[in-house]
Order: structure tokens, then C-alpha cells, then sequence
């Protein structure tokens, strides 16, 4: 029982049983992508549900030979109950027949960031940096808010369509703040103004500019970044695949 666990183990982590499964993925994202698009000829659609099925056959039996192999210790791997968990979603009865359901499927193309080990340096140095980006996004929305409640008081009587209240105002904050459309709201603010009013206006804008688009952006962008460069703890299982790794090249040595 134990040579029938190991060599499953070693099956389920090879690097050809890893490319297989990817290649899987990819192939069943792209027949996914062809059945969202109208196809009039019904063989074609048969074939595709054919891959689709086929693909998920797959997936299940990647599952069972993982559970066979790890046991209690393959649901104690977060990367394994996120592949657990979008398999069950894709396979729940009847989501065949709900176009809603069925779209769900295409959440099987999500398994590249636990299968690909770049995808998932990336994912887990997002998660490792999620406390500052949340921090980060906290700042840029009270600033926003500050901002915004300061053009309400300064333009919101000359120009209500895009300052008269304090949700229009946020959104248009937030709209300069992306850089999204910004002439539409900045040249009715600046055309008929006094010189006191424009230097005003220029302070204003151009300082909500720097600190929100420029500071806080940058801001959120390191703190992803750092996320990135930050070195990982190896757990538990990685130590003893590196240690059957030494031992088995220390016995392979000793051989010759």
C-alpha cells in the first residue's frame, strides 16, 4: 500500500503529469471560447461538448489520483481545495442545461494559477500583499471623499452637473483621478473663470492629481511589488520533497 501511495505521489507530481494537466486546461478554455461564439453547424457543437466532457473526465481523475495518493493531506493544501472547489461548481447536475450555470465552466480555466508555478508566485504574492492594497485603497477613498466634499464647497454651484452633489461629485473626483474623460469636466471648470479662480482651480486639481493618481497609485503598485520579491516560507511539503531530492541524488552518487 505504501509503493502504490509513493508512486502515485511521484505520478501526480512529475513535470509531464503537471504539462498534461495544463495542456488539458488550455485545451478545454479554448472549446469553452468556441461555444461562446454562435456556430451554426450542430457537429461542431457536438464535438465541443465532446472535449468539454472529455476534459472534465480528466480533471476529476487528476482529483481522485491526488486524494489516493495525499489523502486527509490533499484538502489541508489551499491550492488544492480551490481545484476541488471550481471542479465541483463546473460539475453541479443540470448545469448543462442553464446558460448561466454553464458559463461557469470557463472558471476551470482558473486552475492554470494553481498548476502553473508562475501564476501561482503571482497569485500568492497578490495575497501576501493584500492588507496593504486594502490599506492602500482605504487612503485613495478617504482622500477621495475629502476631495470631493472640498469641490462641492468650491464648484458646486457653478457647475452641479459634475460638483452640485456629493455623488456626483465623488464620481467626478474619481473619473480625474483615472484620467478617464477629463477634458469634459476640467474645460468648463477653467473656460470663463477669473485668474484667481484658475490658480485656484490649478492648485486644486493638480494637487488632488499628484497625491491621488500619482502618490497612492505608485503606492499601490509597491506594495504589489514588494509582495512579489518578498521570499516565501517553504511548508512542510516542500522540505520533504527537498530532502527526498538530496537523498536520492546522495544515493545515485554513491552508486557509481
Amino acid at each position: 500500500m505504501r509503493k502504490l501511495t509513493n508512486t502515485l505521489v511521484s505520478v501526480t507530481e512529475s513535470p509531464w503529469f503537471t504539462r498534461f494537466i495544463v495542456a488539458v486546461i488550455v485545451i478545454n478554455a479554448a472549446t469553452l471560447t468556441l461555444e461562446a461564439i454562435p456556430v451554426t453547424q450542430q457537429p461542431w457543437k457536438d464535438v465541443l461538448y465532446m472535449v468539454d466532457r472529455a476534459a472534465l473526465l480528466i480533471f476529476w481523475m487528476e482529483a481522485v489520483l491526488k486524494i489516493s495518493a495525499k489523502r486527509a493531506g490533499y484538502f489541508k493544501e489551499g491550492w488544492n481545495l480551490f481545484d476541488f472547489t471550481i471542479l465541483l461548481l463546473t460539475s453541479a447536475p443540470g448545469i448543462g442545461n442553464l446558460s448561466a450555470l454553464r458559463s461557469l465552466r470557463i472558471l476551470r480555466a482558473l486552475r492554470l494559477f494553481s498548476v502553473v508555478p508562475q501564476f501561482r508566485f503571482v497569485a500568492e504574492a497578490f495575497i501576501a500583499s493584500i492588507r496593504t492594497v486594502l490599506a492602500t485603497m482605504a487612503i485613495i477613498s478617504v482622500v477621495t471623499l475629502i476631495a470631493s466634499v472640498m469641490a462641492v464647497g468650491l464648484l458646486g454651484a457653478k457647475h452641479p452637473e459634475y460638483f452640485g452633489t456629493l455623488d456626483r461629485a465623488v464620481f467626478s473626483m474619481l473619473q480625474l483621478m483615472t484620467l478617464e474623460n477629463w477634458p469634459t469636466i476640467l474645460l468648463p471648470v477653467f473656460r470663463g473663470a477669473t485668474v484667481p479662480e484658475v490658480i485656484l482651480y490649478a492648485v486644486f486639481f493638480g494637487s488632488h492629481f499628484v497625491v491621488s493618481t500619482v502618490a497612492l497609485f505608485n503606492l499601490l503598485i509597491a506594495a504589489v511589488l514588494k509582495g512579489i520579491e518578498r521570499p516565501t516560507a517553504l511548508d512542510d511539503d516542500d522540505v520533504e520533497r527537498i530532502a527526498e531530492a538530496v537523498v536520492a541524488r546522495l544515493r545515485s552518487q554513491d552508486g557509481h
